[in-house]
């Protein structure tokens, strides 16, 4: 068999090349590929700490995987006056428990919805992931995380484990100020395709926000 003539000549390495290989070759020697993934789903899955997957989180069946006996935690998160400012277009009164009622037994009945749990190792849940139909029946996804919980890489972990399961196009909306999650979104592939200035509750004023979608 004859090889071509470029596969006969060693080829430059950068240092920074070497050292991802170098990684990528301990990753797997710790950690082998679990049948059927590539090592950036291996990856993923193994270095899921210490946020765990969405808790049940099954094929898409319209069930809902968030438990009411989880609404007094969710309440309380969706309340954070600094979560409800980030996120700015929320619930008219987000420290209402009744409006709040109203809308976990209306959006959990809503068909096309789905909601999970991001929970920790010891199931203490820490914050909610959601799809449903957008205005163009496209799935689009929303999250929300208890702030004791930003910056620590679960909302990127449990949202590319629902994208997973998710079909193509899903679109996000965000606050165009809220850095934080739009870089969640971006990370993931999202790419803005619009935006819009609209009343936020959660701020009580008017305020713009960037429309995203991953294809």
């Amino acid at each position: 068999m004859h090889l071509p003539v470029h596969a006969l000549i060693p080829q430059a390495v950068s240092a920074e090349d070497l050292r991802i290989q170098r990684s990528r070759q301990k990753f797997t020697q710790l950690h082998p590929l679990r049948t059927g993934q590539s090592l950036e789903q291996t990856i993923l899955i193994e270095m899921n700490q210490p946020a765990y997957p969405p808790r049940d989180l099954p094929p898409l069946t319209g069930e809902s995987q968030l438990a009411t006996s989880d609404h007094d935690a969710v309440f309380t998160m969706m309340a954070e006056p600094a979560a409800v400012a980030m996120a700015a277009f929320t619930a008219a009164d987000p420290t209402s428990r009744p409006a709040f009622d109203a809308h976990m037994e209306r959006v959990q009945t809503m068909a096309g919805t789905h909601h999970w749990a991001i929970t920790t190792e010891d199931e203490t849940l820490i914050g909610t992931i959601s799809t449903f139909p957008s205005e163009d029946g496209q799935p689009e996804v929303t999250y929300w995380l208890a702030q004791a919980h930003w910056g620590k890489g679960h909302a990127s972990r449990a949202l590319a484990l629902v994208l997973e399961q998710s079909p193509r196009p899903v679109v996000a909306r965000v606050a165009l100020d809220s850095l934080g999650s739009r870089r969640v979104l971006e990370k993931a592939g999202f790419e803005a395709i619009g935006n819009n200035g609209d009343y936020a509750a959660g701020r009580g004023t008017e305020t713009e926000e960037l429309i995203l979608r991953l294809s």
